[in-house]
């Protein structure tokens, strides 16, 4: 059974249209269901319902059902239109009518009022054990305050850069709660900067936050500054459910991580090489030879490799001398890059 939060009801041809919501009090995190039901001895010729613009809410997902009944050698049948409704900032809103053509007549029910509100407006269900009722021990114990039974931040290790000098980004996401669904990631946008993925947790690491356990995943991110100024890298955004099964209508809620602003400084004038090629971070370079001695005529392979931290593709390709009594061709160029630390 769906509770009423409200419900405006129109009547055309001895068919009704009813327009709900499941609750007028939501969280800006939570998802709420708009349910439109028309019933009447027949409605299956009936256009779908004509919704209004939902100002102030994204539609995420729809479904509709159907019901036929026999009451006192009447048929009716009622047919039940299902919108999940996200929130896209805390405020008060009014859903319009939504409007249903029943034969020549527009049909239009009452308009909803919804309050988003910041925080959370349902008590969040308790973390469950996993099956057998056993957890596996935490890996570490961590200082950091849990911010409810699901939580996400962001993180870098540095708020002031040069240009072209490395930030990590870093993502978290924090949980007690057993999903049905994976949750979906979304990036932050990061206007400014050059980005490259280091790493992603395929599983994820239990650790222990005030005392609780929770399952922690991460996805750490190298950003390079392209200019320099102040940059923000806006808030990452995770959407997950809870509470959907066979029996149950899941809940959807989205998690925002707050911006970050980065300022970026020029790099010195001062002393920078005539033929700098803008590459900053800490380098090594290496060059060997696949024989020391040869016949004539016959190939060497001259192997130079540039390897450290920082972005390697603002790294210049190596300037091999004249060499005297030697042929040089075109060579062979490879990058690669990996992610070594914390």
């Amino acid at each position: 059974m769906m509770f009423l939060g409200m419900a405006g009801t129109a009547r055309a041809q001895e068919v009704s249209v009813t327009a709900s919501v499941d609750r007028q009090r939501v969280s800006v995190d939570e998802s709420l269901t708009l349910t439109v039901a028309v019933s009447g001895a027949n409605v299956q010729g009936m256009s779908k319902p004509k919704l209004p613009s939902l100002d102030g809410f994204d539609v995420m997902g729809t479904s509709s059902s159907s019901n036929i009944s026999w009451i006192n050698g009447r048929v009716s049948t009622t047919q039940e239109y299902r919108y999940r409704l996200m929130p896209r900032s805390v405020g008060t809103f009014t859903i319009d009518p939504v409007e249903v053509r029943v034969g020549r007549k527009t049909v239009r029910t009452a308009p909803i009022r919804v309050e988003v509100i910041q925080g959370t407006a349902t008590k969040p269900k308790a973390g469950r054990s996993a099956p057998g009722g056993r957890r596996s021990p935490p890996e570490a114990q961590t200082s950091r305050r849990a911010q409810g039974n699901v939580f996400i931040t962001t993180e870098v290790d540095k708020r002031k850069a040069y240009v072209g000098e490395q930030v990590v980004l870093t993502f978290t996401y924090y949980s007690r709660l057993s999903m049905w669904n994976a949750p979906q990631y979304t990036p932050p946008e990061t206007p400014g900067f050059w980005v490259e993925e280091l790493s992603r947790d395929e599983r994820a690491r239990r650790v222990v936050i005030e005392g609780r356990v929770f399952e922690m995943q991460q996805i750490k991110t190298a950003l390079f500054p392209t200019s320099s100024g102040k940059h923000v890298i806006s808030p990452a955004v995770l959407e997950y459910s809870t509470g959907s099964g066979f029996f149950s209508r899941g809940q959807t809620r989205r998690l925002r991580t707050d911006p970050i602003e980065i300022e970026v400084l020029p790099l010195p004038a001062e002393g920078k090489p005539a033929d700098f090629s803008g590459a900053v971070g800490s380098y090594t370079l290496s060059v060997k030879a696949d024989k020391a001695s040869v016949a004539r005529g016959d190939p060497i392979s001259l192997e130079v490799v540039v390897s450290g931290t920082g972005n390697i593709n603002t790294v210049g390709n190596p300037t091999v001398p004249a060499l005297d009594g030697f042929k040089v061709y075109e060579p062979e160029i490879e990058r690669s890059s990996s992610h070594a630390g914390g």
